[in-house]
């Protein structure tokens, strides 16, 4: 399914286990993301591109949103006397690593034709109710490389 809600036969998923980066990348921990044709990407207009870019940039500001909305929430805890200002560091220091998973994801492919790859990412998990607590994220455990 395009962006623009039209059907495409060349936007159809790989069978199982025919990514060409299956062996090199794990499935993202938390969804199942179908991969698609190269070619699929590279052909998208320029108006369904801008759509993905407004997409994404919808996503990453009311995500981002959310994140402030933790920070501020801790600070008027430290400012009633409820948390001191180690844990507010922490918060902080937390803060900047959600932010960091959240525009990794949103931006760091570009923003040219690998937003859409996000854009559809997104409609595929607004589609099933699943979405990230980039909160959580920022204090999942690294993969170390080998």
């Amino acid at each position: 399914m395009r962006l623009d809600g039209t059907s495409s036969s060349v936007c159809t998923p790989l069978p199982e286990g025919r990514s060409p980066r299956s062996r090199q990348r794990p499935p993202f921990a938390h969804s199942e993301v179908a991969t698609y044709h190269r070619r699929v990407v590279h052909d998208a207009t320029k108006g369904e591109r801008r759509a993905a870019r407004e997409r994404v940039s919808r996503y990453y500001e009311s995500e981002l949103a959310k994140l402030i909305g933790r920070v501020a929430e801790a600070l008027t805890r430290y400012r009633d006397g409820e948390i001191d200002a180690h844990e507010v560091d922490d918060l902080i220091h937390r803060y900047s690593k959600a932010t960091r998973a959240l525009w990794r994801f949103c931006w760091s492919t570009g923003s040219g034709s690998q937003v859409i790859l996000v854009a559809r990412t997104l409609e595929h998990w607004a589609a099933d109710s699943d979405a990230i607590d980039w909160w959580d994220e920022a204090e999942r455990p690294r993969r170390r490389r080998r």
